[in-house]
């Protein structure tokens, strides 16, 4: 389970998750992976920690099941195609699942309030 809180105006996330679950942010310069409790949902963990970033825009967060591999290349993906559609989304998920486990896949490019509005992109479990 994961939860991402994005304040639009300023930027600031404020990430957690715990169990199975990778969140990557792809930024200008480079990727950031985030940490994840260890533990099962409903089954406890040993202690939920909250990461706080700055996003600017053209930023984007993946937030991603175990059955996609954590070193997915979201960057090169992004670069061939920057669009963060529905359809575009689905077929990254469909190339990157392993198909012996469930996955999902939520991509979303963070903008300025001021020229557009921020695109989340959700595709459930194939």
């Amino acid at each position: 389970m994961a939860i991402a809180v994005v304040h639009l105006e300023s930027g600031l996330a404020t990430l957690a998750s715990v169990g199975n679950i990778r969140m990557v942010l792809s930024a200008a310069s480079k990727d950031y992976r985030f940490g994840a409790a260890r533990g099962i949902v409903g089954g406890g963990y040993a202690r939920l920690s909250t990461e706080h970033i700055s996003l600017v825009p053209g930023d984007v967060l993946a937030i991603f099941s175990d059955g996609l591999s954590e070193f997915t290349d979201l960057r090169t993906a992004l670069a061939a195609s920057p669009d963060i559609s529905d359809l575009h989304t689905a077929n990254l998920l469909r190339l990157w699942a392993n198909r012996k486990d469930d996955a999902a896949l939520l991509l979303y490019r963070h903008a300025s309030l001021s020229t557009e509005k921020p695109t989340p992109v959700c595709n459930p479990t194939l």
